[in-house]
């Protein structure tokens, strides 16, 4: 990521102090007053990251298993994971075509706005087979056997993972949208 840091100061205000802790202003580049292109180091981890992991996520999840009735455990594939897993997959391959756009000097918010809807449609799907689920353990019980419906991993885990991925790519657009340049104005003369 470059930072473009624009330097505007006369001849006057080269070595006067700033007034706040008498720390002198350094006079600008060699080339006059202009643009500078500085790097920024890279730290922690980015949104685009954090997108496309959750994504993973929840792309994995749909094939574990969802639910245990007894001792036969449902995966994801015997229902809706298929649905999510078809998300999932779109979401990631659009978020990889915003960044191609992106490479090409466009800005890939189409792209990237389809990601959102796919991702947050198989949020909504995880999170409505999630509470089915744990309403049904709640309501299965007969006075004579004790039926428990239990959800496993691949719900709980696709369940997060859509979830994440829906705000990291929400961010990531609203990012895109409203671009930040980072503009220095060193103090005038009074």
């Amino acid at each position: 990521m470059k930072v473009h840091i624009v330097l505007c100061m006369t001849d006057d205000q080269k070595f006067q102090g700033n007034g706040d802790d008498g720390i002198p202003i350094p006079p600008p580049p060699t080339g006059g007053p202009g643009v500078v292109n500085s790097e920024v180091p890279k730290t922690g981890i980015s949104i685009e990251t954090i997108a496309i992991i959750s994504i993973l996520v929840a792309l994995i999840g749909s094939f574990l298993p969802w639910a245990r009735v007894f001792f036969i455990t449902i995966n994801g594939t015997d229902g809706d994971g298929i649905l999510t897993a078809i998300g999932s997959g779109i979401a990631l391959f659009l978020i990889y075509s915003s960044k191609r756009a992106i490479a090409k000097q466009k800005n890939g918010q189409t792209q990237l706005g389809f990601a959102i809807l796919c991702i947050g449609i198989t949020a909504a799907i995880y999170i409505y087979d999630f509470v089915n689920l744990t309403s049904l353990s709640d309501e299965s019980s007969n006075d004579f056997i004790e039926i428990s419906v239990q959800p496993q991993i691949g719900i709980i885990v696709g369940s997060i993972g859509a979830v994440v991925g829906t705000i990291a790519c929400s961010m990531i657009w609203n990012k895109r949208r409203n671009p930040k340049i980072a503009v220095v104005h060193y103090p005038k003369n009074k």
